[in-house]
């Protein structure tokens, strides 16, 4: 059934998947990192794809992301995500799926849920820092359509002991908010100009 719901979003996703998956392995290849693209159903995440960089670590753990679901607040493309929804949209799945706790660092109450959404929206990137594994970060932007509309996010993770300092506050955060605008330019041009095919 997983398997069937990940085959389904690539099927029903397929400019996002088709477009992202490329600059996906770049940003891999340039951070040296775990890339990740992500979308949402059902209130949930759900990975569309994943790239290795070349000192990425967790491959035990980073293989099952593509076989569940996950819970949006603990994430930072699933904070992502959620900073484009609606505030009923988001406290729609905050009723449903709840703020399950996975670290001491997760965000666990919905005003300060709200709070750092809020920010993720002015910024234009949301963080994980140690919220969903202890000494593990991720950088995250969102990925949307032309009329506004959250399609996915992108992110890269890895341990806390690479991602610190300027390289994760600026460089990762760079790569990963420059790779997602340009997705969002290529998806525009390929709605605007659609192939014959």
């Amino acid at each position: 059934y997983k398997f069937l719901t990940l085959g389904e979003y690539v099927r029903n996703e397929t400019t996002l998947y088709q477009v992202a998956r490329t600059e996906v392995d770049r940003l891999a290849d340039e951070t040296g990192q775990y890339a990740h693209l992500v979308t949402e159903e059902h209130g949930r995440g759900i990975d569309l794809y994943k790239a290795r960089g070349e000192t990425g670590v967790g491959d035990t753990y980073q293989a099952t992301k593509l076989q569940r679901r996950d819970h949006l607040h603990v994430t930072a493309s699933g904070k992502a995500i959620l900073a484009h929804l609606p505030r009923h949209r988001v406290d729609g799945i905050v009723d449903e799926h709840g703020l399950l706790e996975r670290t001491d660092e997760t965000i666990t109450d919905r005003e300060t849920l709200h709070e750092r959404l809020s920010e993720i929206r002015e910024r234009g990137y949301a963080y994980n820092d140690e919220e969903e594994i202890e000494g593990f970060r991720a950088v995250g932007a969102s990925i949307c359509g032309q009329d506004g509309e959250v399609l996915g996010a992108l992110s890269v993770s890895g341990p806390k002991s690479i991602l610190h300092g300027d390289c994760f506050r600026e460089e990762s955060t760079d790569a990963v908010t420059r790779t997602a605008d340009l997705i969002e330019v290529t998806i525009t041009m390929s709605n605007t100009f659609p192939s014959n095919s």
